[in-house]
């Protein structure tokens, strides 16, 4: 059967739909040796927004655009990537309800499932029972007071209780980090861990190219749901993961 991973934080603005996009474009592209279509879902459940989604149907828009266009760039990148039945990655959206309806249809298709779950814990359906569903959850979080207030509290009164208490478990990532700050925010992992929160090692740093979603000649299009990510720290966060949900 395969994994579910959740991308949860109760705090908004910590980067959970751009982190669960490209970390499913890690395992889709760099980790799916095999290239099979059915590999990795992502799934978008940060209802009413949907922002994974709206931006994959951007993206498309504006690939078609220049496809149409003859661009000759896209056209060889697009042909060079999606090939043998290759297909980009499928995104689904729903609510809570809908992904925990969901659950065993995903299971039985894809070998992981990365879903970006809705910021409001008062939302319908965001309890004990739905938190269970994942076999990993990943808590991002940011180096500012206010966030890592927040989602220690989060942490500590709902995910670690229930991980405690069933076979899901969690890690907290320092997410959208200043490069420069390594021993402030090596500090902040060291000081976690010793309050026994889970942490995870890797550390993604602030890059302007984690928000570049637009075709566009001069940057050669970053397109984070239909393109294939090489950033070492993203690959590498990708692998740690695994490498838990595999313990």
């Amino acid at each position: 059967m395969g994994k579910i991973i959740g991308l949860l934080n109760q705090k908004g603005g910590v980067g959970k739909s751009t982190l669960a996009m490209h970390l499913a474009m890690a395992l889709y592209h760099n980790l799916n040796f095999k290239k099979d279509s059915n590999f990795v879902a992502l799934y978008d459940s940060d209802n009413p927004q949907y922002s994974i989604d709206a931006i994959r149907n951007e993206e498309a828009n504006l690939l078609k655009l220049a496809l149409e266009d003859g661009n000759n760039f896209y056209s060889s990148k697009v042909q060079n990537i999606y090939k043998n039945d290759f297909a980009p990655i499928n995104i689904y959206k729903g609510d809570i309800q809908d992904v925990t309806s969901k659950i065993d249809l995903l299971k039985s298709n894809y070998e992981y499932t990365i879903i970006d779950v809705v910021g409001t814990v008062n939302t319908d359906g965001y309890n004990e029972d739905f938190i269970k569903i994942f076999d990993y959850i990943i808590v991002p979080t940011s180096t500012e007071f206010d966030v890592v207030r927040s989602t220690i509290s989060f942490v500590a009164s709902v995910i670690a209780p229930i991980s405690a208490n069933s076979d899901m478990n969690y890690g907290i990532v320092l997410n959208n980090v200043d490069s420069v700050a390594s021993g402030t925010y090596n500090m902040l992992i060291n000081d976690l861990k010793a309050n026994g929160f889970n942490v995870l090692d890797n550390v993604i740093n602030r890059r302007k190219k984690y928000v570049s979603l637009y075709l566009r000649e001069g940057n050669k299009g970053l397109l984070s749901t239909l393109y294939p990510n090489y950033d070492k720290p993203i690959i590498g966060l990708m692998e740690e993961i695994l490498k838990k949900i595999k313990q």
